[in-house]
């Protein structure tokens, strides 16, 4: 089974695991946003990311936000 952790907020990150053990981690995925580069969530990134393991073939994913 894989498992996605998500520490949501600018400065979270994204853990991927399988069987217990890190496949892979991921900061946040933001972009600058206007005139002061304030950033943001880059939230098709994190879609594209969590569909990357969702559709690999894997029979179970679940997706955990703390």
């Amino acid at each position: 089974m894989i498992l996605i952790g998500i520490d949501p907020g600018l400065t979270g990150a994204i853990a991927i695991l399988e069987d217990k053990k890190v496949l892979n981690l991921y900061e946040m995925p933001v972009m600058a946003e206007g005139k002061k580069n304030k950033k943001q969530l880059n939230s098709a990134q994190l879609v594209a990311l969590i569909k990357e393991y969702a559709n690999n073939n894997n029979d179970d994913v679940a997706v955990i936000v703390e």
